[in-house]
């Protein structure tokens, strides 16, 4: 008798996952009023705090706890974390977030505090589920030694923003929510995971890379960087944490890409598949976006950082996100529909599921946007406009917006499609 697979829902992940996207495709609308006013320096707004909050919280924050939900039990070998988070944890979380989001576009504090508060018991909730499969995790690698620290920066990060809206801290404790989220979270998070899925993605074999070395770098540059925020009252210290900060962040930065370079030119097969080519330009906003920042902060540019944060957030992490999960659903929609039954013979492969066509237009439009934005936002900062309301550049802010949300859209619609190659999983 044939083995049939003993998946009998489809991963949390894939939920988790398409929420996020979601999210993206709403939050990247307003992105044409507000991406003329960053680059000229103008980031305060209850709509800009709103939007922020809807990526980083609502696309990225969700990506990561699908992501991690599967990554631990399966590049570890911990056990698997209970099915019935998806039930309560997700709710929560997207309430959380929905509620901060409606919050900071009213101006409404106290509605973002509620909202925070919801978020961050549905994370320790979470983190308590994380962290029993993680400490009994069998397989302990370099990935699995460095991955608490951006968890730990995380913690603190969601401890920062409540006290900030709870009216505790100062102007330090702003900087210091801001750098923590955005270099000792994000930045080492996707860096960390990259030295397992990028190989995995990308089957690569025998290359050379040093975990140890681009992470010790990079957590230096972002601890000094850190310590010259709280230093500000003694100028001269602070300046010169940050240009050393700078420096060992530029280090980390260019270790990871000969890392990531090493990893692709060690692939086994000749051709990359379409999403590791959209993972490209991804990784190249990734460490420009951050060296603008680190320069901008080491040499008291200003407007260099909200220029760099722009690559780093639009160009970077969430063209990452696009492209990685047009890798991880599919594989879990075969895990759950295909795997060890009888029709997985005549399955599609895992890499031919997501539509070339609607997803790669999907993609083009998205980074055709990016570009778009970033130029007309230069140009209008150039001219002065700091309100973004110059005929031509505003425009064509708004266009570029609107493509780049489609562009999510479409890929949002394309993993759908995935989800009903084969139909309805048959009874076992």
């Amino acid at each position: 008798m044939l083995a049939t697979s003993t998946k009998k829902h489809l991963s949390p992940t894939v939920y988790y996952l398409l929420v996020g996207l979601l999210f993206a495709v709403l939050a990247l609308l307003p992105l044409g009023h507000l991406a003329p006013q960053w680059m000229a320096g103008r980031s305060f707004s209850p709509m800009s705090l709103a939007t922020v909050h809807a990526f980083v919280l609502g696309t990225m924050l969700t990506t990561a706890y699908g992501v991690l939900y599967q990554f631990i039990p399966i590049a570890f070998r911990a056990p698997p974390i209970s099915r019935h988070v998806l039930v309560w944890h997700l709710p929560a979380h997207v309430v959380g977030v929905v509620t901060m989001i409606i919050g900071f576009s009213i101006s409404s504090y106290p509605l973002v505090g509620v909202g925070a508060s919801a978020l961050f018991v549905a994370f320790g909730l979470f983190s308590t589920l994380l962290v029993r499969s993680f400490v009994r995790a069998g397989n302990k690698t370099v990935v699995y030694q460095w991955l608490p620290i951006p968890l730990i920066a995380l913690v603190l990060v969601l401890i920062c923003g409540l006290l900030q809206v709870f009216g505790v801290g100062e102007s330090s404790l702003f900087f210091t929510h801001v750098a923590l989220g955005g270099f000792l979270v994000w930045g080492a998070m996707v860096m960390i995971l990259s030295y397992k899925l990028l190989p995995m993605f990308v089957i690569s074999h025998g290359y050379v890379a040093s975990l140890q070395r681009t992470v010790s770098l990079y957590l230096g540059g972002s601890l000094l960087l850190m310590i010259g925020i709280w230093l500000a009252p003694v100028p001269a210290v602070a300046n010169v944490c940050h240009v050393a900060g700078a420096v060992f962040m530029i280090l980390g930065l260019g270790s990871f890409s000969v890392d990531v370079a090493w990893i692709f030119a060690a692939r086994r097969g000749k051709r990359l598949v379409w999403p590791m080519y959209d993972a490209l330009p991804a990784l190249f906003g990734f460490v420009v976006g951050q060296g603008w920042i680190v320069l901008g902060v080491g040499f008291g540019h200003g407007h260099w950082i909200d220029d760099g944060a722009f690559v780093y957030l639009f160009g970077g992490l969430l063209l990452l996100i696009f492209s990685l999960i047009q890798k991880i659903v599919p594989f879990l929609w075969f895990e759950y529909r295909f795997s060890q039954r009888p029709e997985r013979r005549t399955a599609p492969s895992i890499d031919a599921m997501v539509p070339t066509r609607l997803s790669q237009l999907a993609i083009a439009l998205y980074i055709l946007g990016t570009v778009a934005n970033l130029c007309f936002g230069l140009i209008a900062a150039a001219r002065g406009d700091t309100a973004g309301k110059s005929g031509l550049c505003a425009t064509g802010a708004w266009i570029a917006s609107i493509g780049m949300a489609v562009g999510a859209l479409l890929l949002f619609i394309s993993l759908l499609r995935v989800l009903r190659i084969g139909g309805r999983r048959p009874e076992d």
